[in-house]
């Protein structure tokens, strides 16, 4: 295995509770069961996933694991684009 892409978005469903938009609250305010649907979907996904594919790329002494999340796919940090580059980077 040369490359694992970990790009899983979840937990972010049902937005609204009895009619409240619940999304923006302080954390201490949010359902449980968003907090455990986004670990579920999105930590315990790369976790597993990269737990399977780190001794293949061990064992091959190659390899690559990219994490990606939804707030890094849409912004620009340290003038590295988040996104699929166009061209390949240069150093």
């Amino acid at each position: 295995m040369d490359i694992l892409v970990n790009n899983v978005w979840g937990g972010y469903e049902n937005l609204f509770e009895n009619g409240e938009y619940t999304w923006e609250l302080p954390f201490w305010e949010q359902p449980l069961w968003r907090w455990e649907a986004m670990f579920q979907s999105g930590v315990r996904a790369h976790f597993v996933a990269s737990r399977f594919a780190a001794p293949l790329m061990i064992n091959h002494r190659s390899g690559l694991i990219v994490n990606i999340s939804y707030f890094s796919g849409k912004k620009y940090i340290s003038n590295v684009s988040m996104e699929s580059p166009s061209q390949p980077p240069t150093s």
